[in-house]
């Protein structure tokens, strides 16, 4: 069990490294399409509350 947790352990480590190398590039993109998914979301909900 404890080779499953430290196998974990080291993506983790490896995914956390990897964004915290390539987030400053990746922040705005990422923001940008949440952006873009809160407006779609938005538009959906008020056209069925409309409909």
């Amino acid at each position: 069990m404890w080779v499953t947790k430290l196998i974990a352990g080291f993506a983790l480590g490896g995914v956390a490294g990897f964004v915290g190398s390539v987030a400053p590039a990746m922040v705005p993109a990422i923001l940008a399409v949440a952006a873009a998914w809160v407006i779609v979301d938005v538009v959906q909900v008020t056209r069925e509350q409309s409909a």
